[in-house]
């Protein structure tokens, strides 16, 4: 792996993990999708109609019972993740946007390996977003790729592990068959992402995986350092003694 230059700048998970917030995109309006329409459709059906079919009532009741996914216009699966991510700031409400999109996508065959401007497939993009349990399960037990990196190499497992440090996301990925050892062009490991953002709990799921917790075998480069000297370097002294625990087990064995 060639050395970077300490003047070169950081790459876009490195960079997200120093802000702690996911990156965002404008999406542009786009015509509807079959499935889209489909919703559309399902939502104008008349209250009595559509409480009688067991799907909640419609737009004109309230936003607990219709789906604003009524609106979601997007020619690609990213897109359409990226919508339902932001039709709620609360995890609960998005997570069930989220999967909802997600059962769309899945129902109507779209290419769920289909990459947005930035190189982030849905899974990945659902990945991101806390409360996305269940869309990560949905998108993986359709066939998404676990381990479908951006073009920087990142996987939705560091995404996870970087930006939303939720436990039910981190396990339906690694049920999913992702690599808790893989590395992005900045050598960043979904573990180096969760010890960097202090994730305990994320980082004993990791562990329980196979993430590799020794230093001397650690894949980072000199742009980010080992997974044990990110947690150090940020103040998080548990993550630092579930690492080191870990990394004299593994030595053991």
């Amino acid at each position: 792996m060639p050395q970077a230059s300490p003047k070169t700048p950081m790459r876009p998970l490195l960079r997200s993990l120093s802000r702690s917030r996911s990156p965002r995109r404008r999406v542009p309006p786009a015509a509807p999708p079959p499935w889209a329409l489909s919703v559309e459709a399902r939502c104008e059906e008349p209250c009595d109609e559509a409480s009688s079919r067991g799907r909640g009532g419609c737009l004109q009741t309230s936003l607990k019972t219709a789906s604003p996914l009524c609106h979601v216009a997007a020619e690609s699966a990213p897109d359409a993740i990226t919508r339902a991510s932001r039709m709620s700031d609360v995890p609960e409400t998005r997570g069930r946007f989220l999967a909802e999109a997600a059962s769309l996508l899945v129902s109507s065959g779209s290419d769920l390996s289909a990459m947005d401007e930035d190189g982030h497939c849905a899974l990945l993009l659902a990945a991101m977003q806390p409360g996305a349990g269940a869309a990560v399960r949905r998108l993986l037990a359709a066939g998404a790729d676990a381990n479908q990196c951006d073009g920087r190499g990142a996987c939705p497992l560091s995404w996870a592990a970087a930006l939303n440090g939720d436990p039910d996301v981190v396990a339906a990925l690694l049920d999913g068959g992702a690599d808790p050892n893989l590395s992005d062009e900045d050598g960043i490991t979904p573990l180096s992402a969760a010890s960097m953002s202090g994730r305990c709990e994320v980082v004993r799921l990791l562990l329980k995986a196979g993430a590799n917790a020794d230093p001397s075998g650690d894949t980072l480069g000199s742009r980010a350092g080992s997974a044990l000297s990110l947690a150090d370097s940020n103040g998080h002294q548990e993550v630092v003694q579930l690492l080191l625990e870990a990394a004299r087990d593994q030595t053991r064995h």
